[in-house]
């Protein structure tokens, strides 16, 4: 009987300690993903109020999931128009727009803001534009700069009602001097 269990006893001990010393299981399931409700390619989108262009976003894609009432969007180009004169353009590698909040939330943005005859460009990591409110936030690492100023920041609002620009965070900045020479 002392014969039949010590091999039994060893074969348990070199399967216990065979388990215990792999490595877990890391493989992720990717063929489960959550399709999109509705994909479109090449996507213009324009709100429009009162009859009046308020903005356009272009697209080279759009994903729409029903229970999340967003456009999710990739390689964004946009515009959107100023109650006066000014406009803003922007550009984004991605970006979500909810239907809900009116808000259209992109990374990694590269901005040109016209106001009057002046342009400032803008570079931050994150950006919200809320359509409704017609207020741009922006957060992180942000640069403008144009022919009179450098500025940077880690955080800015933009009203496009009053054409005003508020920066605040660890602001950092210098004025470009023009002189002219007769």
């Amino acid at each position: 009987m002392k014969l039949i269990f010590s091999p039994i006893i060893s074969i348990i001990l070199v399967l216990i300690t065979i388990i215990a010393i792999q490595s877990p299981d890391t493989y992720i399931d990717t063929t489960n993903k959550q399709k999109a409700d509705f994909t479109f390619e090449n996507v213009t989108i324009s709100m429009l109020k009162n009859g009046k262009k308020i903005w356009t976003i272009k697209a080279d894609s759009s994903f729409i999931f029903k229970h999340t009432n967003s456009f999710y969007l990739n390689n964004i180009d946009g515009l959107i128009f100023g109650e006066t004169d000014g406009t803003l353009s922007f550009q984004s590698p991605a970006g979500a727009f909810s239907t809900k909040t009116q808000i259209l939330h992109m990374v990694q943005t590269k901005s040109k803001l016209n106001i009057e005859e002046q342009s400032y460009f803008i570079i931050s990591d994150e950006i919200e534009i809320n359509s409704s409110t017609r207020f741009v936030n922006a957060y992180g690492n942000i640069l403008i700069n144009s022919d009179t100023i450098i500025v940077r920041g880690d955080q800015m609002t933009a009203n496009l009602n009053e054409n005003k620009l508020y920066l605040n965070n660890d602001i950092k900045g210098s004025f470009i001097s023009t002189y002219t020479i007769n």
